[in-house]
Order: structure tokens, then C-alpha cells, then sequence
């Protein structure tokens, strides 16, 4: 019988990437989903989203829109993306052995829930529901820690957040400013939350009548009890310039 003394780390901590999509109307009136908008060549607000949880330090992310739309987003996006920070390291001598995938995953809002209350706050708590319940079936230790939600509408430069990864990734909330206003004030604005912040959204959504696809009535007041919540602890925000549509 062989020990492998190799040492491993122990200490593993899950970062799930949350985007939603479900639920926030735009009258483009295009033929695709208003979140597969392109701002760049070849680059969407949707791929947006998904490269800043990458830049995060997401371990998972999950895409939460509706069933019809899914096959067309998948398409285009496909089923996991390499984390930038391992991907473009000029000195390593093995390159693709040290590069790391990102899985994403795709989570339908229940028929039940769909104009009903599928607007963006029940979409945060959907991915993070399903991503809790996929992951405990699989793993205790892949139980998220946190949850970093990044919405396609809030764009930025993804790569200015490379350097604040472990405070993304620690026990403290961690939020992104614009203007020195954040998400309480209905912006699109990144943010991260733990388990204790996931039971009181929850609460707070159930307790409303539903959100309807023209007026996200409880984004404000969700986003403001969080803010009290990061601002009693103390964690800085990070302050960027960004392009906010609301």
C-alpha cells in the first residue's frame, strides 16, 4: 500500500457566479434575448457578466433565463470558459496544463414563477437555490461559501476586479459603487452575499405578492437591507466608472 504525501489543499472555497437574466424587460425589440445586446465586436453584455465572474474568481457560474432562450445562449457561450487569470501566464513553461475551466450552467425559472415573479431579484435567488441543491447532491464540499451576482446590464471593465479576488472570495460582502451610490439604489452593480443574506432575500421576496416583468418593485428594498448589511461590517466597495442602464 502506496501514502501519497503529496500535499493538497484543504481549505477549498466556493465561489458561485450568479447572472441574471430573467425577468428585466427592454423594448430593443430585437430577435434576440435584450441581454445578447452586443457593446463590443464579437462581445455581448451577457459575455460581459460572465467574464467579470470569471475574473471574480467564480469556481462555478450559473445563467438563469428562461427555457426558450436557453439553446440560442448556450449556442453562443457554450459550457465553460477559462479563468483569465490562469489563461494569459507568459512565463509558464506548461501553459495548457495550468489552465483552469470555469463550468456554466443554465437555470430555467420554474413555468410556475415565470410572469409571475420572474423579475431580476427572484432570479438571483433561483441560481442560487439550484446551485446549492446541484451541489450538495454531489458534494458536501462543494456547498457554496458565497455567491457573487453580476448583471448584464451593469458594464465595466471586468479585469479592474482581478486584484480584489480574495476579498470577493472572503466572509465579508463585498459590492461595487458607482457614482457613490450601489445596487440600493437600483444600479446594476455587482455585489456578493453569504448564507445568512440568501435566507432574508428569500423571506423577502415570498412575503411580496410576485414582481411582474414591468415593474421590479422589490430590487430597491432587497438591495438596501444588503447594503446596511456590508456597510455593518465594514467592507469597502469597490468604485468604478461604469455604464449603467436602468
Amino acid at each position: 500500500m502506496e501514502i501519497n504525501a503529496k500535499p493538497h489543499n484543504t481549505n477549498s472555497y466556493h465561489l458561485a457566479g450568479i447572472v441574471p437574466c430573467a425577468g428585466q424587460p427592454l423594448d430593443f425589440g430585437m430577435e434576440w434575448p435584450d441581454f445578447m445586446t452586443p457593446v463590443a465586436p464579437n462581445y455581448t453584455m451577457l459575455e460581459a457578466a460572465i467574464y467579470e465572474c470569471a475574473y471574480a474568481g467564480c469556481e462555478t457560474i450559473w445563467v438563469v433565463l428562461h427555457a426558450d432562450t436557453a439553446p440560442f445562449v448556450r449556442h453562443r457561450i457554450g459550457d465553460f470558459i477559462q479563468d483569465p487569470v490562469w489563461a494569459f501566464r507568459k512565463h509558464d513553461p506548461y501553459p495548457d496544463e495550468s489552465r483552469r475551466r470555469i463550468p456554466i450552467f443554465y437555470v430555467p425559472i420554474h413555468p410556475k414563477d415565470r410572469d409571475r415573479r420572474d423579475c431580476l431579484s427572484w432570479s438571483v435567488i433561483q441560481g442560487a437555490l439550484t446551485c446549492l441543491k446541484v451541489s450538495s447532491k454531489l458534494s458536501k464540499w462543494l456547498i457554496p461559501d458565497r455567491y457573487w451576482v453580476s448583471f448584464p446590464y451593469g458594464i465595466f471593465n471586468p479585469a479592474e476586479i482581478r486584484e480584489h479576488r480574495s476579498k470577493i472570495s472572503s466572509n465579508e460582502n463585498f459590492y461595487i459603487t458607482y457614482n457613490g451610490e450601489a445596487m440600493n439604489e437600483n444600479h446594476f452593480t455587482s455585489f456578493s452575499f453569504g448564507k445568512d443574506e440568501f435566507i432574508r432575500y428569500r423571506r423577502i421576496l415570498e412575503q411580496e405578492q410576485g414582481c411582474t416583468q414591468t415593474e421590479n418593485t422589490t430590487l430597491p428594498e432587497l438591495h438596501q437591507e444588503f447594503y446596511q448589511q456590508s456597510n455593518n461590517t465594514q467592507q469597502d466597495g469597490l468604485i468604478l466608472n461604469m455604464c449603467l442602464r436602468n
